[in-house]
């Protein structure tokens, strides 16, 4: 079996039923910092990811003067493959409150637990 060049994070479909996929190398998913819960904090706070992900939001959705995190997920890759181990990092969504409108990319952001944003591909078919 044959090493993943490619490791899947999150997907999501957005209003205008666009596809957005992100996802990172193999060798940057092995990079990231270990942790699982049972460890204490993670290594990037809830606070510092989300500051992250409004930073992308805002500048995504610039004409917003009003934007709220509606949702916090931390997740983990999913791999039958050992050589990428199990990393965490969040999923954050964003949305523009002033206008009733989400962000691009279905207002997810991907904040990975070395404080790296995931800018997601449009895989739309």
């Amino acid at each position: 079996m044959s090493e993943p060049q490619e490791v899947v994070l999150h997907e999501a479909i957005d209003v205008d039923q666009r596809r957005w996929v992100y996802s990172l190398s193999a060798d940057q998913a092995r990079a990231l910092p270990s942790w699982s819960p049972e460890q204490g904090p993670p290594p990037l706070s809830i606070s510092v990811a989300v500051a992250k992900a409004r930073e992308v939001a805002q500048r995504r959705h610039a004409g917003s003067s009003a934007l709220e995190t509606s949702m916090i997920m931390l997740r983990h890759t999913l791999s039958c493959h050992p050589v990428v181990p199990v990393k965490w990092y969040y999923v954050i969504q964003v949305v523009a409150t002033d206008r009733g409108e989400m962000i691009p990319a279905a207002g997810c952001v991907v904040v990975l637990m070395n404080g790296t944003v995931v800018t997601p591909t449009d895989s739309t078919d």
